[in-house]
């Protein structure tokens, strides 16, 4: 059990519970991306392929079929990807996945200096002549990212996905792995309570991944000192923040991520001490 008898913590939680709101359109039906306020999706070239999904709001009697119209980037098509150009809702039906390939290319826009390729796809005409997107832009257009993973110099994107994270001791809980706004290699952005304490102020922590002497599939992993919690008040009187860091290795060849972590009180930039330290051992899961 973690040392709680160190300090008290006076919690102050806010608990706002509210239902989603449906959209309602009243001005006919239309086809369209779904998720359309995201207007760009992120593909790994590790993978094979990636998706898209495309939807009708409201069901017809015929098949409706949807030209898909690509624009090259910097990632071109039959080079770096294929893509149908054509989508087919069936009839009855409101919405399907289209899938798109990724290619290997030996060269063109694939330069190690270059770790993200991009392109566009819109959606066209379409045979049932419904008026195409509503007001969020990527409900008409997506731009698809190609992140070079391939030529970063660890297999940090192992990790991106749905996590298991254990604080080794105190129980597992879930959790998840992206990539960071720039795409970065080697950078990790874990979102998950790491420290094992409510955080209404931030949950996401920044993993750099070092390759070791041996070679990328075994080496070294660290989080900078990260603001957990703040305003916690100690029995002194003060208010400090929660600050997580760590350090740890990772394995791909087991799966495995291990951070030995300490969760400090500071205040005004001072390391006042520590609230308790931990092991978190992260996994992907399967």
């Amino acid at each position: 059990m973690k040392k709680y008898f160190l300090i008290v913590l006076i919690l102050q939680l806010a608990l706002v519970s509210c239902d989603p709101d449906d959209a309602v359109y009243s001005d006919g039906n239309f086809v369209a991306f779904t998720d359309a306020n995201r207007s760009v999706i992120t593909a790994l070239d590790i993978d094979d392929n990636f998706t898209l999904d495309v939807s009708i709001a409201l069901p017809v009697n015929n098949e409706t079929t949807i030209n898909l119209d690509v624009e090259d980037g910097t990632a071109a098509l039959g080079t770096n990807f294929n893509l149908p150009s054509t989508v087919t809702i069936p009839a009855g039906e409101t919405r399907v996945t289209v899938q798109g390939t990724l290619l290997q290319s030996d060269g063109g826009n694939d330069e190690e200096d270059e770790n993200v390729i991009s392109f566009s796809v819109s959606l066209g005409e379409n045979t049932a002549n419904l008026p195409v997107g509503i007001g969020d832009a990527g409900s008409r257009t997506k731009t698809v990212n190609i992140v070079q993973v391939s030529n970063c110099p660890t297999p940090f994107y192992e990790w991106v996905g749905d996590l298991n994270v254990e604080d080794v001791g105190e129980g597992t809980s879930s959790g998840t792995g992206n990539l960071n706004a720039g795409f970065d290699c080697d950078v990790l952005i874990v979102d998950n309570n790491l420290p094992g304490i409510a955080s209404p102020s931030n949950t996401n922590y920044q993993l750099i991944f070092t390759p070791g002497p041996g070679g990328s599939e075994s080496g070294t992993v660290e989080i900078d000192p990260t603001v957990a919690r703040e305003d916690i008040e100690l029995q002194s009187g003060e208010v400090v923040d929660g600050v997580y860091e760590g350090f740890g290795f990772y394995d791909s060849t087991t799966g495995e991520i291990t951070i030995n972590y300490v969760f400090n009180a500071v205040l005004d930039g001072e390391v006042l001490g520590a609230f308790w330290e931990g092991t978190n051992v992260i996994t992907l899961v399967d």
